[in-house]
């Protein structure tokens, strides 16, 4: 990484990063099905029965679900996850923009008493793409 420090893009592409979580998964026995549209979550014989919504099913020890929030309105889960769920229904999300700066020097890391509480730069400002 050099000076770049600690966040920086992936020299080669993002698709590098989801290419070795996969590999990784599936060197520890993780089977993929993408595109599985889920219709129902249930608890079975202390794993997990995923239970598509195509009417195929797949029983595992364990499932992660990648989805838009919004989505999990459509799946049933067991009683135990309803709540977790449930606490999903209070996450806000919506759109992002990203603005990044290139500095000559690492002015921030002077002990400048102007800057102590900055964090995060907010405003209304329509900013043109």
């Amino acid at each position: 990484m050099g000076d770049r420090g600690t966040q920086s893009p992936i020299v080669v592409g993002y698709s590098a990063l989801i290419d070795f979580l996969v590999k990784d998964c599936r060197t520890h026995g993780g089977v993929l099905h993408q595109g599985a549209k889920v219709a129902a979550l249930e608890s079975e014989n202390g794993g997990v029965a995923v239970r598509c919504t195509d009417g195929s099913s797949h029983l595992c020890d364990a499932a992660i679900l990648t989805l838009s929030l919004p989505l999990l309105n459509d799946i049933t889960f067991p009683p135990a996850e309803r709540e977790r769920v449930a606490a999903v229904a209070h996450v806000s999300f919506g759109n992002v923009m990203k603005i990044l700066f290139r500095f000559r020097s690492r002015w921030w890391l002077e002990q400048r008493k102007d800057l102590a509480d900055l964090v995060f730069l907010l405003s209304n400002e329509k900013i043109p793409v």
